[in-house]
């Protein structure tokens, strides 16, 4: 069998093959495009207005900030108390 007689065999057996998975793909676009609906509806839930739990209203921020307040004085008490005495005023 020559060159040309194998790409014809080839092509015809790709285009078989496109033809036998084509009517099958078209088949999966169109019930897509139809937009069918599902067997069982589930109803969407209802919004829910649940206020956050106290911990997240109240004890989270009053740590936060009793953080931030240590942060900030152990700064502060560090360089009055280390560095301050680290240097003196000579007279």
């Amino acid at each position: 069998m020559s060159n040309n007689g194998r790409r014809i065999v080839l092509l015809l057996l790709v285009f078989t093959a496109v033809m036998m998975i084509a009517p099958a793909a078209l088949a999966v676009v169109d019930v897509v495009a139809q937009g069918d609906v599902p067997a069982i509806q589930v109803p969407e839930p209802a919004p829910s207005n649940d206020l956050p739990s106290w911990t997240y209203r109240f004890l989270i921020p009053t740590l936060l900030v009793v953080a931030v307040l240590v942060v900030v004085l152990t700064v502060v008490q560090y360089f009055v108390r280390v560095v301050g005495k680290r240097y003196r005023v000579v007279r």
